[in-house]
C-alpha cells in the first residue's frame, strides 16, 4: 500500500467513530477562531509541531546584492579572486572552507568578506558566518551583512531578533529588496496563527491512524514569551483492537531567559486522567537541547494496543550539532522509561558533509542509527538484540515565489541486531494561496526489517495554515 491510499483507507474502511475525535476537534475549531478573532495581534512562535509528520517551515536564502560576482579585481590576490570565483559558480562550501583559511593569512577587502561570509552561510556554517558578517565595515556593504545577520537569525527560529535588523536596515535603505522579502518572511512566523492538520499512518501490520490536529499560536507584545494551545483527536485500529484518545496540549516558551526553556503540558482524555509534561531547554547557542518529562508513549507507539493500555514513558533526551572539518556533525540520545516497566534506548549520529555535489540546494548525508529494549514488546517495535543501521542520502527544499518543496531520501544497511535494508522518502509541499493563508501536503514512506520480518509504514498529512495579523 502507498502514502496515496490511506486517505482512502481512512475514509472508507476505519469505523464512523474514527471521525468523532475530528469531528469534535472540528467544532471547537470553529468556536477558537471565532473567539481568536478578538485576540490581540501579538507575534507568534517558530516553534515546529510536536509530530513528524507535520508540515515544518522552510529556510529561506536571501542573496546579498551585487557582492557575488566573479569578475576579475585587479586588487586582489589570486588567491582572493579564487574564493570569488567559486562563489561565482555555485560552490558555496568550498568558498566558504578556503574563506577562512585566507580570512586568517590576509586582509581581503569587504567586499570579499561578504562573498565569503555569504558562502559560509549558504553551506550551513551560521556560527562562522555571522561573526564574518560582522568584520564589515564599509558603509555600501554593511546593510548586505546586516541582512546576512537576520537570515541567520531567521534560519535559526529566532525571528523576534531578525524582525527589528529588517526593519532598521529598511529605515536606511529603503529600497534593499532582501531585506523587504526576509521581512516579510519573518513577519508571517511572528504572527499569530491556526493551523488545521489531518490525516492518517499505516503499516503493513494492518495498524491504522486516522489523526487531526488543531493548533494556535502567538507571543506577547514584546515577541519573547511564546504561548501555543492545541487540541488533538485519533483513533487507531488494528484486528482485535480500537483504540480512541483526545487531549488537549498547552504549550510556553521564554525566549528572554537564560537556556530558552519550554514547557508543554498535555491531558488525554483517557479514563484515568493521566498528564503529560514536558521541559526543553538550549545551551551554546542552541546548538544543544535537552528534552526532560513524560511523555504519551501510547501514540508514540504507532500501536492501537499501546494507546488502549495508556502507555507513558519517562524520557530524557540529548540532542546537539557543531561543525567539523568535513562539515556539520549532529546527534541525538533518546532514553524512554515506559510505563511497562520496559527500558528503551535509541541514537542518531549524522554527518552533513560541505560539498554539495548535486548543487547548493541539496544536501547529502550519511549517518548511524541505534536501538535498544530490556525486553521485547507486542505493542510497539523494542527489538531485545538491539538494531543498528548505516545510513546515507540527500534532503532539498526550495522556494519560488509562494511554494515552498522539500524531499529527503535515503536508503541504509543493517549493522547488527534486528536491522536489515531500509529506505525511507519524504517529500512535502507549501502553497500562500492568499497573504495570510497556506496549504500543506506531506508524505511519507519507509521500509525495513523488525522482529526479523520486512516491514513497512507511510503516512500523509494535509495543513490548512491561517495568519492572523
Amino acid at each position: 500500500m502507498t502514502s496515496l491510499t490511506i486517505f482512502q483507507d481512512f475514509l472508507l474502511l476505519a469505523p464512523v467513530r474514527t471521525w468523532r475525535p475530528a469531528a469534535s476537534l472540528a467544532t471547537g475549531w470553529l468556536l477558537f477562531m471565532a473567539a481568536s478573532s478578538t485576540l490581540a495581534q501579538a507575534p507568534v512562535s517558530n516553534m515546529a509541531p510536536p509530530s513528524a509528520f507535520f508540515f515544518e517551515s522552510f529556510k529561506y536564502i536571501a542573496p546579498a546584492t551585487g557582492t557575488t560576482t566573479g569578475v576579475a579585481d585587479p586588487k586582489r590576490t589570486p588567491a582572493q579572486q579564487h574564493i570569488a570565483d567559486l562563489n561565482a559558480a555555485g560552490q558555496y562550501a568550498e568558498a566558504g572552507a578556503e574563506g577562512l583559511i585566507l580570512l586568517a593569512q590576509e586582509k581581503p577587502d569587504d567586499g570579499l568578506k561578504l562573498i565569503i561570509a555569504n558562502s559560509l552561510a549558504w553551506s550551513g556554517r551560521l556560527k562562522d558566518a555571522s561573526a564574518t558578517y560582522q568584520t564589515i565595515t564599509e558603509n555600501e556593504l554593511v546593510p548586505d551583512a546586516n541582512v546576512g545577520i537576520a537570515n541567520i537569525l531567521h534560519w535559526k527560529g529566532q525571528d523576534h531578533l531578525a524582525v527589528p535588523i529588517y526593519k532598521d536596515i529598511l529605515v536606511q535603505s529603503p529600497d534593499n529588496n532582501d531585506a523587504r522579502t526576509g521581512l516579510e518572511l519573518a513577519s508571517r512566523e511572528m504572527v499569530p496563527r491556526t493551523t488545521v492538520t489531518m490525516g492518517g499512518i499505516s503499516d503493513s501490520n494492518d495498524f491504522r491512524r486516522g489523526a487531526a490536529t488543531i493548533n494556535h499560536r502567538w507571543r506577547d507584545e514584546s515577541g519573547f514569551n511564546v504561548m501555543e494551545v492545541e487540541l488533538n483527536g485519533e483513533h487507531d485500529n488494528q484486528p482485535g483492537m480500537d483504540a480512541t484518545q483526545q487531549d488537549v496540549t498547552l504549550r510556553y516558551q521564554a525566549l528572554g531567559s537564560e537556556f530558552k526553556p519550554a514547557f508543554e503540558l498535555s491531558l488525554p482524555s483517557w479514563s484515568r486522567r493521566q498528564i503529560f509534561a514536558g521541559l526543553k531547554l538550549w545551551f551554546d547557542d542552541d546548538n544543544i537541547q535537552l528534552d526532560l518529562g513524560n511523555m504519551n508513549w501510547g501514540r508514540l507507539a504507532n500501536n492501537a494496543n499501546a494507546l488502549d493500555q495508556g502507555l507513558s514513558a519517562s524520557h530524557v533526551g540529548l540532542s546537539g550539532k557543531g561543525t567539523v572539518i568535513l562539515g556539520e556533525l549532529s546527534g541525538r540520545v533518546d532514553y524512554y522509561n515506559v510505563s511497562d516497566t520496559n527500558i528503551v534506548l535509541t541514537s542518531d549520529a549524522r554527518l552533513t558533509p560541505n560539498v554539495r555535489p548535486f548543487g547548493p540546494a541539496i544536501k547529502p548525508f550519511l549517518g548511524v542509527e541505534t536501538r535498544s529494549a530490556r525486553f521485547n514488546s507486542p505493542n510497539y517495535w523494542s527489538p531485545i538484540d538491539g538494531s543498528g543501521s548505516f545510513y546515507m542520502g540527500l534532503q532539498g527544499d526550495w522556494q519560488l515565489d509562494d511554494w515552498m518543496v522539500y524531499a529527503i531520501g535515503q536508503a541504509g544497511l543493517g549493522l547488527y541486531g534486528d536491522a536489515g535494508t531500509s529506505w525511507s522518502a519524504t517529500g512535502g509541499l507549501k502553497r500562500w494561496v492568499t497573504h495570510d493563508v497556506s496549504m500543506g501536503f506531506n508524505l511519507w514512506a519507509m521500509s525495513s526489517t523488525r522482529n526479523g520480518a520486512s516491514y513497512s509504514s507511510q503516512s500523509a498529512f494535509f495543513t490548512l495554515e491561517k495568519l492572523w495579523q
